[in-house]
């Protein structure tokens, strides 16, 4: 057997763990419908819920892992340039493979209705911001992504304005349940739509909740099994669809946070293991930004409808294809631009001895 093999310095494997569930349980959902599809198999209507769950999972690490670097700067006294670089750090993170995306799709796979308000809509990250999604649900999985950019500047504002003039912990008290009880609010007036921005912050609010119970109230920290065992239980009940629908978001969202004190714990694993949690990690987001084009309009409608290529070839073209385009993403496109973003004076709060955090 290999010797455990750490991570480099500022990663943590746990939570690059969580980050390869997440995109794996989207990927597994939508492959297991269409392949289903394709085979003429019934598939258990729980296969849903994989995908719920995995963007669940992405909602509450990115909230974690933005709440540590806003409470970082909080506590610096912020001033809107802190703002405006936090704002331009996390753009240059997330924009430019989602517009090269976006224009290769209107080029490639115009919007069947109204392509020029359509692609107006996807250009300033309002496709669901007061409105459904488009009728066809083009570019389908942007919904989450518009929800965390949306989340990036109200959220950031908010606190760091308050921060300012109240210190970071009182400015977490005062905002942060804003954010999560708001959008709950919204939901129980209004009914549950499945997408729309100001029905969803509350569930990135959850990750910053924990971040700022890591940075002020540690004691949670001491009890990574029971927290683990709290957490898996609520992701079970919601994903039971026992609690009223309004709160299965909440529900969700809340168990997949509490897997973090555990998750945070895991900081070793054998090479042959923590290689592939890595890469899976660091491709997560091309890979769900692109994987659902690759299998619907390209090799669903493109190849397999008519007929070009069988089954099995297209199976392994559906699941290969991402991951090569995620790999050019990362190769040519996302660590270049990483490299030229603007350096942070606070980028994270200080976390206890031992744990070690891979900011995105």
């Amino acid at each position: 057997m290999r010797p455990a093999s750490p991570l480099p310095a500022g990663h943590n494997l746990g939570l690059d763990l969580l980050r390869a569930s997440a995109i794996l349980l989207v990927l597994i959902c939508h492959w297991a419908g269409h392949f289903g599809y394709w085979l003429g198999v019934a598939i258990p209507p729980a296969v849903e819920a994989l995908g719920d769950t995995g963007v669940a999972l992405f909602f509450a690490l990115s909230g974690f892992l933005i709440g540590r670097i806003l409470i970082g700067i909080g506590e610096q006294r912020p001033g809107w340039a802190d703002f405006a670089t936090f704002l331009l750090r996390r753009a240059l993170r997330t924009l430019p493979l989602y517009l090269l995306w976006l224009a290769l799709l209107l080029l490639a796979f115009p919007p069947r209705t109204d392509a020029m308000a359509t692609g107006l809509r996807f250009l300033t990250l309002t496709q669901n911001l007061l409105a459904e999604m488009p009728d066809d649900y083009y570019f389908a999985v942007s919904w989450s992504l518009a929800i965390e950019e949306w989340f990036y500047l109200l959220f950031g504002a908010a606190f760091l304005a308050a921060a300012r003039w109240l210190g970071a912990r009182r400015a977490a008290r005062l905002v942060l349940p804003l954010f999560l009880l708001l959008p709950l609010l919204a939901r129980l007036l209004h009914g549950d739509p499945p997408s729309l921005v100001p029905y969803r912050l509350d569930e990135i609010a959850y990750g910053v909740l924990m971040a700022h119970l890591a940075r002020h109230g540690r004691g949670w920290l001491g009890y990574p099994r029971a927290s683990l065992a709290i957490g898996l239980a609520l992701m079970a009940v919601s994903v039971a669809g026992l609690p009223p629908h309004a709160l299965g978001p909440n529900t969700l969202v809340a168990g997949c946070a509490l897997l973090l004190p555990a998750s945070m714990r895991l900081r070793h694993a054998p090479a042959w293991l923590a290689a592939p949690i890595r890469w899976i990690a660091g491709r997560s987001y091309a890979l769900y930004l692109v994987h659902l084009t690759v299998l619907t309009d390209i090799v669903e409608r493109g190849l397999w409808e008519p007929g070009w290529l069988g089954t099995p070839a297209c199976i392994a073209l559906a699941i290969l294809g991402p991951a090569v385009l995620a790999e050019l993403s990362w190769r040519l496109l996302e660590q270049p631009v990483l490299r030229l973003r603007p350096a942070q004076a606070r980028t994270r709060a200080p976390m206890p001895a031992g744990i070690e955090i891979a900011l995105p």
